[in-house]
Formats: C-alpha cells, sequence, structure tokens
C-alpha cells in the first residue's frame, strides 16, 4: 500500500529536529551527573578542612555547566536551523512524499526564477535510521536527512506509515 501527501516544512520543524538529535546524546546527562559529584567533593571539602577555595570551583563549574546545557538545548538548535534554512534555498518548498513498503520517493519543486525540481526514490534500508519522535519521523541518510512532521501525513494513513518505518531493523524511538 503506498502512501502519498504533500508537505512544507517551517523553522520550527529544523528547530525540532536539532532539538531531538541533541536528544539523543548523553552530553546533558553527564554534565549534571560531573556537576553533582564536584559539588558533593566540595561541600565535603568545605566541611571538612574550612577551605573554601574547592567549593567556589565546584559553584564555578555548575554555573558553567548549566549555561553550557541550556546553550546547546535553546541557543544552538535555533541558530543551527536559521543557518541551515538561510542557506537552502529549498527548505521551505512543498514537498510530495509516496511511501511504500520498500522505498520512500521525494519530490521537491521549487518556485521562482531558480526553480529546482528533484525526485529521489530511496529503499528503506539504505536509510542509516529511521527515527520517530512524537511528532517527527525523520529519515537519516548518509549524506542527507528527511523531516517528515506527523500532522503533514493524512490522520487515517498515519499508524499505516509508522508501522511501516517501524517493522525496520533502522527504526528508533527517539527519547
Amino acid at each position: 500500500m503506498n502512501v502519498s501527501f504533500t508537505y512544507s516544512l517551517t523553522l520550527d520543524d529544523y528547530i525540532g529536529f536539532e532539538k531531538i538529535m541533541i536528544k539523543q546524546k548523553y552530553f546533558g546527562i553527564m554534565t549534571y551527573i560531573s556537576t553533582l559529584i564536584l559539588l558533593a567533593v566540595g561541600a565535603f571539602s568545605y566541611v571538612g578542612t574550612k577551605e573554601p577555595s574547592l567549593l567556589i570551583i565546584s559553584v564555578a563549574y555548575a554555573a558553567a555547566s548549566i549555561l553550557s546545557v541550556f546553550a546547546e538545548k535553546k541557543l544552538i538548535p535555533q541558530r543551527k536551523a536559521k543557518k541551515y534554512t538561510r542557506l537552502d534555498n529549498t527548505y521551505f518548498s512543498p514537498r510530495k512524499v509516496i511511501i511504500s513498503d520498500s522505498a520512500v520517493e521525494l519530490t521537491l519543486e521549487s518556485e521562482g526564477e531558480d526553480s529546482v525540481e528533484s525526485i529521489g526514490v530511496y529503499p528503506i534500508q539504505s536509510f542509516a535510521a529511521v527515527l520517530e519522535s512524537k511528532d517527527y519521523i525523520m529519515l537519516l541518510a548518509a549524506v542527507d536527512s528527511y523531516i517528515i512532521p506527523k500532522s503533514a501525513i493524512p490522520i487515517e494513513q498515519l499508524a499505516t506509515v509508522e508501522n511501516i518505518f517501524r517493522a525496520r531493523p533502522n527504526y528508533l524511538k527517539a527519547k
């Protein structure tokens, strides 16, 4: 069974993609753990020696860690999204997708003077990963990635599309 629909991406779609990719990394968890350990060591050192230098270093590290995690989760995805969409003049163009049990066909058609039409047919097993989140299905290829907002898929066909991708060994559920 083929599922066919057309959609256009927004800046928020790319920001959502970047945030999901960040969630897949363990940077935030390791930062939290190391910060808590260093704060505990600083506090025990201060209680034992009454010397505040290690505690001050621990608090400074904690503040830097909090700023780093904030930047990675809030600021960097927005900067990346704005930069990428500014460089790709086809990003907001309508895309037609046909999904079957064995392949995904993507057609991109841009409007204007520099009109571009691109048609790609990708066997599902050619994707390095199919990443599904609450709001998106992301097809990660070796060279590119394709974001499909679930809101663009007709509601009566959403379960079919999800089942097609979930049956693949390269399927991952995003956290």
